[in-house]
């Protein structure tokens, strides 16, 4: 015979309602009470008709995640972060890579509004041109993960403070007396690109450095960008000192184009990524980064997506923007 939430509570000591509010996460319950629930549902393999319960609710507690490539370990870290908070909440996640490709975005749009998802975190392809109205006009919450979008303005939003990310990095540089340092930018079109582009050029003029825009390369964010334009800065015959190389996958090809040219680095060449990877404290020398909160990014993203879910509709709060901070971590590279 299937087990009922009555056989949980008789279990747990509890009542039936106190069950249905640690199953359906509505109210809230202590501490202590929902562990001894949940021992109980662990403990006698009680497992919820999850499609009843979405047709009582009228939910279907699956959460729809769209970043622009998952392969990118930034981007893995943030989905993962999420989908641990939204199992825990008793949601399911679907997750899509857009491929940094507005058609292809678009399309993981219709489907998540087609397949009625109650909520939809989203990094966007592109800070102007990319369209969620297909999901907030049909009022799911949306909330924005690590990339703002102009004119969303009925979505909250959980992004890093880059632009101080690459004044930190820039200054480092400087106080090491580097003062030809380059860029290698993101595409534009993106809003960390162009916060990070904003906070390498503030920083150069705080230290009295000149903004030359021949030194500025425009990337995007891929391996191959960072191998292509590698090549060309560090080919010319007034090579820059240093580099700011704006995210892990454009310094792993950036670093490949250091070792083809048999440069030595910092002597040679010094350089600084976005974000860490895990070979980035293996090489020799050990990259120097500004690393980004990604867990903590992805974490609170989906606790405001939830808070929107489990909130009173009949009281919508304004929208909520969380900025995180970064941290310059200095390694031999520098």
């Amino acid at each position: 015979m299937a087990l009922k939430i009555k056989d949980i509570a008789e279990d747990a000591g509890v009542s039936i309602a106190t069950v249905s509010r640690v199953l359906n996460n509505s109210q809230p319950v202590s501490k202590e009470l929902r562990e001894r629930v949940m021992s109980s549902v662990n403990r006698l393999g009680y497992r919820p008709n999850i499609l009843a319960r979405g047709l009582r609710m009228k939910r279907t507690f699956v959460v729809g995640i769209i970043v622009p490539n998952i392969s990118n370990a930034y981007f893995t870290d943030i989905v993962r972060a999420a989908e641990d908070v939204a199992l825990e909440a008793g949601y399911v996640v679907t997750v899509a890579s857009s491929d940094q490709d507005l058609v292809r975005e678009r399309r993981y749009v219709d489907v998540l509004r087609n397949r009625l998802v109650d909520g939809a975190l989203v990094a966007v392809a592109h800070r102007f041109e990319s369209d969620l109205t297909p999901l907030t006009g049909a009022d799911v919450p949306v909330v924005l993960a690590d990339r703002r979008l102009e004119g969303c303005t009925d979505c909250d939003s959980v992004t890093v403070d880059v632009r101080q990310g690459a004044a930190m990095a820039v200054a480092h540089l400087a106080q090491r007396g580097y003062q030809r340092i380059a860029m290698i930018s993101g595409p534009l079109d993106v809003s960390t690109a162009a916060d990070k582009l904003d906070g390498y050029k503030q920083a150069l003029s705080a230290h009295g450095l000149p903004v030359d825009d021949s030194l500025i390369l425009m990337g995007d964010y891929t391996e191959e960008s960072g191998v292509r334009l590698g090549r060309e800065l560090l080919q010319r015959p007034d090579a820059p000192q240093a580099v700011l190389v704006a995210n892990n996958l454009m310094t792993l090809g950036f670093f490949r184009v250091v070792q083809e040219f048999g440069l030595r680095v910092p002597h040679d060449i010094a350089f600084v990524s976005f974000d860490d990877s895990a070979w980035a404290s293996l090489v020799t020398p050990p990259v120097t980064l500004v690393d980004q909160p990604t867990y903590e990014v992805g974490r609170a993203a989906m606790e405001l997506l939830l808070d929107r879910l489990e909130g009173d509709e009949a009281r919508p709060s304004e929208p909520k923007h969380q900025v995180l901070r970064p941290t310059l971590i200095v390694r031999g590279s520098s």
